[in-house]
């Protein structure tokens, strides 16, 4: 068969390295390696040349540039007219004895890219171990004309050079199937081929491209060829030596393959000792419209449980149907669909997403695309006191199907830190509708509704909703439980509960909630959770929860012989530490903890101090760590009688680096109601005490905060106006004893008279602390304005020299005749505004003096402005001020 072959080179001159039979040393000039060239041999460990991509485009270019010795160049590529870059890809290759990440990196146009590293071969051919073949994909970066590479490698290395490869679209053009194949083979003295597949020529006419490193400098010979199939397509000779574009090849050729064709093969030879290595191969094929479709699925995705994920289908030619199989059960034949994704509890679950679209032909693609679905996840922290718990919740969404969203509960891991306590922690679902859909009873019974966590992990023995399975975590152990399905509500309508058996049910939950529950006794109404214990009845001996968690350690065991403890808990800043009355500590001294009190504990992590059966007095010391406000809560709990449980409270107290707080605490006289409390404060931290303070069973040196919304500070109200009283004074730490403002809330305020007027608020809390709140406001005339023959500003009036003029306004009813400030109203001169827009005074009166009087019928003031003539050609301005401190103002231009 007789084949056409046209030869197009780009930006340099082919150059397949040519040797003629000469000796080693001068086919290998600066290499000293002693290896023979004219072995016939493949190199190292080869990489088959393989289909990289397949794409459809209207055509390609490519050119390349040989840089060795130099780390940067220039490549030119010229697209027919009309066209626009598909894809682009850079090829270049590193000779080096190692790898480094450096070898694949560089710029082109200004942008750094970082290549894929397709292939690693042995070299012989320049005294360096291995030859390092790189790709990158330069789409975004690429422009026709002229593209410029730099900062590629060249210390310690050799750099070949680099090839461009880009394909486009062109409306103009027929179609075309555009595939690379790429690797790398180093061979000397040898035949090497790659044979490509996956299309049906429809036309003869194709076009490929070599793209081949040399290894060795060149000398006046031949003979390196490259082939299709049989057919020789080129042989050359090339003489001289050197740095230059002879070691690097880049030969486009125009080739004739039979219609009808699905696969060809090219091959390259080198012979008379010359080294090569092949890095890719491109091959353009004319494809016709029956030709397979390319389908397109888009980008990989990673969206969290529930997420819309949105997929737009793509594909070549006349698409009819579209298939999109999501890799979870469900599919779609829309174009442009969106899915939802289930999660797993156990970490990122990827789903395999394929379409799948069909031609006019009945010829079909396919494309795989995959969402990584990550749970949803949820930590809440509360602490009160000196419980604190830490809850993280896993939950996935998993249907839509009823109308409303569905999501299924899969993991809770909790951590806790709640002190001596007897009993469970239970679970349990508590929506906004409080008894929908269950209602939990304060009633031993609840293990039929809920899973009840003991030393013996136990399945439910009733499924609460739903039928999922469910790790649950917790410190040390770890069982399982059924899964929970939350009907229209999201995960965190899951709550954990409990009650503190120290409070026997009294209101003092550590709660997550959005609003605390009204009764203590009943489930929580919050969606959020809740962290409570519940007391087993009639149990004399139970485990504790651990509140120093330290697995392997042996839990407390609360007994009948173990009566009472007392609980200290502080909130930053400052450490805390018990002192006994044999100088005994336990908690945080200089950055240690200790626990040196007999049955004693400290908890770091929510800064709390227990002492089983305490005995004799104990001092309760903060130092502190920052400067700001701490809260120190105390207890002294009787575990036979949870009514003779006692408290302390200090609230917001402030403390500086370095000071010393220490308390003393008499628990008998603060059973009784009274100060039994003494706090001393050392200021220096010097060990003197500056300052004893007494309190009773709460301590708060916080003032009241006073609002007050009406009266404004600085607001204007008009005489006689109807305004009501609007304040408030709160206290967050003891409460409000008294409150007294000059108007009760909901009481008008003095509005009665113009003029400055004040309104206080004064209140006390129960602690004793009190402050005070005044505003002032002002009460003025209701004036409108001058009434005519008088224009308001910004206009300007003329008026005769000399004239009287009328000054008209009203006060909204008789406010008698005594309403001007003491030495007005007054005229002043003014700069004349020749620009400005006049108006004559249509009335004038005739007076001998300025004067005011006041007319009922009409309810109008009537002031005579009396006018000099010497004020003839000049400008000047009115000012009256009433006795509210109003100023009201006019302009005049005085004429003959």
């Amino acid at each position: 068969m007789k084949f056409t072959m046209h030869l197009t080179i780009f930006t340099l001159f082919i150059a397949f390295a040519i040797f003629s039979p000469l000796s080693i040393a001068e086919e290998c000039l600066d290499c000293n390696n002693g290896i023979n060239m004219n072995a016939n041999s493949i190199y190292g460990t080869p990489v088959p040349l393989s289909q990289f991509v397949k794409l459809s485009g209207n055509g390609y270019v490519s050119a390349g540039i040989g840089m060795r010795e130099t780390s940067s160049g220039t490549i030119d590529i010229n697209l027919p007219t009309g066209s626009t870059i598909k894809n682009a890809y850079l090829y270049w290759s590193v000779m080096s004895n190692s790898y480094t990440s450096s070898l694949a990196t560089g710029n082109i146009n200004g942008n750094a890219i970082t290549g894929n590293l397709i292939a690693t071969t042995a070299t012989p051919c320049w005294n360096y171990n291995q030859i390092y073949n790189f790709r990158a994909d330069v789409t975004n970066f690429i422009t026709t004309g002229s593209n410029t590479l730099s900062s590629f490698p060249i210390a310690n290395v050799l750099l070949e050079g680099a090839s461009l490869v880009a394909i486009y679209d062109n409306p103009t053009m027929s179609q075309k199937t555009i595939l690379i194949y790429d690797g790398g083979i180093t061979f000397a003295n040898h035949k090497v081929s790659t044979t490509m597949t996956g299309f049906e020529a429809t036309d003869s006419i194709a076009s490929t491209t070599f793209i081949v490193a040399d290894g060795q400098h060149n000398f006046a010979g031949l003979n390196n060829k490259v082939y299709l199939g049989d057919t020789l397509l080129a042989q050359y000779t090339l003489n001289g030596a050197g740095p230059g574009s002879q070691y690097w090849d880049t030969l486009s050729l125009n080739v004739n393959i039979p219609t009808g064709s699905t696969s060809t093969t090219v091959s390259v030879e080198s012979s008379n000792g010359d080294c090569l290595t092949w890095v890719a191969q491109v091959l353009s094929v004319p494809s016709s419209s029956n030709q397979a479709p390319i389908a397109d699925a888009g980008h990989d995705k990673t969206v969290f449980s529930g997420d819309r994920v949105d997929f737009i289908g793509s594909a070549t030619g006349t698409i009819m149907e579209y298939h999109w199989d999501f890799g979870d059960g469900d599919n779609s034949n829309q174009k442009n669909p969106a899915h939802r994704f289930k999660g797993s509890p156990y970490g990122e679950k990827i789903y395999t997403v394929t379409l799948t679209v069909k031609d006019n032909n009945g010829n079909t693609g396919e494309d795989t695309a995959y969402v990584t679905v990550k749970p949803l996840e949820k930590n809440l922290e509360i602490s009160k006191d000196y419980r604190y718990a830490k809850i993280k919740s896993i939950y996935n969404w998993v249907s839509a199907k009823k109308g409303y969203d569905e999501y299924v509960v899969n993991r809770i891991d909790y951590e806790y830190g709640v002190g001596i306590f007897t009993g469970y922690i239970g679970f349990s679902i508590v929506n906004q509708d409080y008894c929908t859909p269950i209602c939990v009873p304060p009633h031993p019974a609840w293990h039929k509704d809920i899973f009840i966590i003991n030393t013996d992990i136990q399945d439910l023995d009733t499924v609460v909703i739903g039928n999922f399975y469910l790790p649950l975590s917790y410190d040390t152990p770890e069982g399982t439980f059924y899964g929970i399905t939350v009907e229209n509500e999201d995960y965190s309508s899951i709550s954990m509960f409990g009650w503190d058996p120290a409070e026997k049910f009294a209101p003092s939950w550590l709660d997550i909630c959005e609003a605390a529950p009204p009764d203590p006794k009943i489930g929580a109404i919050c969606k959020v959770a809740q962290f409570f214990v519940l007391v087993e009845p009639n149990v004399n001996e139970v485990k504790s929860i651990d509140f120093n968690p330290n697995p392997g350690s042996n839990p407390e065991y609360i007994t009948p012989s173990k009566t009472s403890f007392d609980v200290a808990h502080i909130a930053s800043p400052g450490d805390l530490r018990v002192i006994d009355s044999q100088n005994n500590i336990t908690g945080m001294v200089d950055g240690k903890i200790k626990e040196d009190i007999p049955f004693s504990y400290y908890n770091d992590i929510n800064k709390t101090v227990i002492i089983m059966n305490p005995t004799g007095d104990y001092i309760y010391e903060v130092k502190g760590t920052d400067n700001g406000s701490y809260g120190l809560y105390v207890a002294h709990v009787n575990v036979t009688d949870f009514n003779a449980t006692i408290y302390f409270n200090a609230i917001n107290i402030p403390i500086t680096l370095g000071q010393v707080h220490r308390y003393t605490i008499d628990w008998d006289v603060l059973s009784e109601g009274e100060k039994g409390v003494n706090l001393q404060i050392d200021y220096e931290g010097d060990d003197i005490f500056d300052r004893t303070v007494q309190a009773g069973s709460v301590l708060d040196i916080t003032s009241p905060q006073i609002t007050i919304n009406v009266p404004t500070n600085g607001g204007e109200y008009i005489l006689n106006q109807n305004i009501l009283a609007d304040w408030s004074a709160i206290d967050l730490e003891s409460g409000i004893a008294s409150k007294t403002g000059t108007k009760q809330n909901g009481e008008a305020i003095d509005t009665a008279t113009v003029g400055t007027k004040t309104f206080t608020v004064d209140a006390i809390d129960n602690a004793g602390n009190s402050a005070t709140k005044t505003v002032s406001y002002n009460v003025v005339y209701n004036f409108a304005g001058f009434f005519q023959p008088i224009d308001n500003l910004p206009l300007w009036n003329s008026v005769k020299a000399g004239s009287a003029v009328p000054v008209k306004f009203s006060l909204d009813g008789d406010q008698g005749l005594d309403i001007f400030t003491t030495g007005y109203p007054i005229s002043q001169k003014i700069d004349c505004d020749l620009n400005a827009l006049l108006d004559p005074i249509e009335e004038t009166v005739t007076a001998g003096s300025s004067s005011l009087s006041y007319n009922a019928t009409i309810d109008q003031y009537n002031y005579v402005w009396k006018t000099d003539k010497a004020w003839t050609g000049t400008c000047r301005q009115l000012v009256v001020q009433f006795k509210d401190g109003t100023y009201h103002r006019a302009n005049f231009k005085l004429l003959k």
